[in-house]
């Protein structure tokens, strides 16, 4: 199913020789956790050698549910990144409409424009009306990094 040279392949590859070398099943699926730090792998190990260690209840049961747990907040993180994909498209296209809002002014009522930027009243509160779009640029930024 993967290539020999895939990470999958190669760690599979090290936890079938600590295997050959008499190591418990728990401690090599725990070595394997602390290497890949990752959320998911170090919950399914921990449910794993719970009910290993536990002996009671089916532990095949145990470890489909553990899998099907993750499935499903596999899908809930992809439900969310669809949702985010989504809203930053709508940001980066609010984030645009103000300068093709000018742009159209200054091409079909340039001398409305004439009054924002040709007074010294105009460019102050245009500075400022940049300021705070930039302001809310960077904040829209932040908000749409989200770490899931």
């Amino acid at each position: 199913m993967y290539d020999a040279n895939t990470r999958i392949r190669k760690e599979y590859g090290q936890m079938v020789r600590k295997l050959d070398l008499n190591l418990s099943v728990v401690t090599v699926l725990n070595e394997f956790a602390a290497e890949v730090k990752q959320e998911d792998v170090t919950n399914f190990i921990t449910v794993y050698a719970a009910a290993k260690v536990s002996g009671g209840g089916d532990s095949i049961a145990i470890i489909r549910d553990a899998a099907r747990t993750i499935g499903e907040k596999i899908d809930t993180e992809r439900e969310i990144q669809t949702m985010l994909a989504a809203k930053k498209l709508e940001f980066e296209i609010m984030s645009v409409i103000p300068f093709i809002m000018i742009l159209y002014m200054k091409m079909t009522f340039g001398e409305f424009l004439s009054v924002l930027y040709g007074t010294w009243t105009g460019c102050i509160v245009m500075s400022i009306c940049l300021v705070l779009y930039l302001g809310a640029y960077r904040f829209g930024r932040r908000i749409l990094q989200i770490e899931i």
